[in-house]
């Protein structure tokens, strides 16, 4: 997994490529040479061509940014603080090689675009940072930095966007592309389209962030033929994507390793207990099986890759007498495979600890819980020298009945330091708070 912790499950489009340039005309322009995304020269817009936009409202800071230090090691997770007044219903985190936080929400307001929140200057500040169109929303964030420091974002652009809920019959709202922009220069660019304008399900889409050009991106996606679900990938690192056929399957993850090379973790088509393990290696890909026995439903959530590129599969299951549970699948060669449990929840974000800790020593999850008063709120889970542990962050409600899922994300530090962000629609105050945990 990518350091800064660029893993995001998206639901849009097939990769087909082609570039334009849209978005506000008061923001510099994102090149694509520079970028990396190298469209056809016959794709990209002429300055002429590019409508005008109103310049994006912002509330960003004028101050010079001063570096804050890493987050003070703590035995215990501080009390969660109030970072924001705007009601996010989407939200992507990374931190920098200093120590700053930096996170994308989305609101899914007509009208309203990406905010764009960091403490890189010793306080928090925010600032919207693209703009839709007045009937449209940009919502699905995911946000990376590269070895250069640019922090790249990508986001799911609609035309129209309307909530369609229960008893909906015709769903008006329109998916028009995904897109990308890069925080460089001390300002924002304007996006990118990606060229993703078909739709399809579960992209899961991972920055190259050691890449030789800024910009290189890589994605896992599904596309049904004939009726059954196919995940493919793909790659824009040679100028225009390229993608592959990878196995039958569907909810994959991707994890870039420090080999460059991508690994791919999905559900099989062919039945809920079993799930496989997919590996480039000279250009083909290697496929494993992960395999828990014929009494457990299970579910891929998440992949990682360590620092010796061994793959890490956070995966879940219902059990009898236990309920939803957590494990870790951890392949340390083709014959030697381990089962580790991490938590009695569903964990959907994980990360590893630093480098030098290994797997089994320090992997960090956040999980939501919504089944007892006791139990209600949001979960740090965390196996650390191999003992489990779980420490509740805030009993904040996470879902209500015919509703959504509140907003949350974690990351972790350089010094592996876990940071939650979360968001508060169904409490008594509609916010975003923050809480900074241990130090492994």
């Amino acid at each position: 997994m990518p350091r800064h912790g660029v893993l995001v499950t998206v639901l849009c489009a097939v990769l087909v490529g082609a570039c334009g340039i849209v978005a506000p005309a008061s923001q510099s322009t994102l090149s694509p040479a520079a970028s990396g995304l190298h469209p056809s020269a016959s794709s990209v817009p002429t300055a002429s061509s590019v409508p005008t936009a109103s310049p994006v409202p912002t509330t960003s800071h004028t101050s010079t940014p001063t570096p804050t230090p890493l987050a003070t090691p703590t035995q215990e997770w501080s009390v969660p603080v109030h970072v924001s007044d705007v009601l996010f219903w989407h939200l992507a985190s990374a931190a920098d090689d200093a120590g700053h936080l930096h996170v994308i929400g989305a609101t899914r307001l007509p009208g309203r675009g990406l905010f764009y929140l960091t403490n890189a200057s010793g306080t928090w500040t925010e600032e919207e940072i693209t703009q839709p169109a007045a009937e449209g929303t940009d919502d699905d964030p995911t946000i990376g930095i590269d070895a250069e420091g640019r922090i790249w974002v990508t986001f799911r652009r609609w035309s129209i966007y309307e909530e369609c809920g229960l008893g909906c019959s015709r769903d008006p709202s329109r998916i028009e592309d995904r897109y990308v922009t890069a925080h460089a220069d001390g300002g924002w660019l304007k996006p990118i389209s990606f060229g993703l304008t078909k739709y399809s399900n579960d992209l899961s889409l991972a920055l190259d962030e050691d890449a030789v050009v800024g910009g290189t991106f890589e994605a896992a996606y599904v596309v049904a033929v004939h009726g059954t679900p196919q995940v493919r990938y793909a790659t824009n690192d040679s100028g225009e994507w390229q993608d592959t056929f990878v196995a039958e399957g569907y909810d994959p993850d991707l994890a870039i390793g420090s080999d460059g090379e991508p690994r791919i973790a999905l559900d099989t088509a062919n039945g809920a207990t079993s799930g496989l393990l997919a590996a480039r290696v000279d250009g083909e890909w290697e496929i494993d099986s992960i395999r828990m026995g014929e009494d457990f439903d299970f579910d891929v959530e998440t992949l990682l890759v360590d620092s010796i590129d061994q793959p890490v599969v956070v995966f879940s299951r219902f059990e009898e007498d236990a309920g939803y549970r957590s494990y870790l699948w951890v392949r340390e060669s083709f014959d030697n495979m381990g089962e580790y449990p991490l938590a009695d929840c569903i964990v959907e974000q994980a990360y590893l600890g630093p480098a030098d800790l290994g797997v089994t020593d320090s992997v960090h999850g956040l999980c939501s819980v919504f089944d007892t008063e006791a139990r209600d709120g949001i979960w740090y889970a965390r196996v650390l020298d191999g003992i489990e542990s779980m420490t509740r962050i805030s009993d904040s409600v996470r879902v209500v009945a015919d509703g959504f899922d509140a907003a949350q994300t974690l990351v972790g530090d350089a010094n592996g330091t876990p940071h939650v962000f979360y968001a508060t629609p169904y409490d008594d105050v509609e916010a975003l708070m923050y809480a900074v945990g241990p130090t492994p």
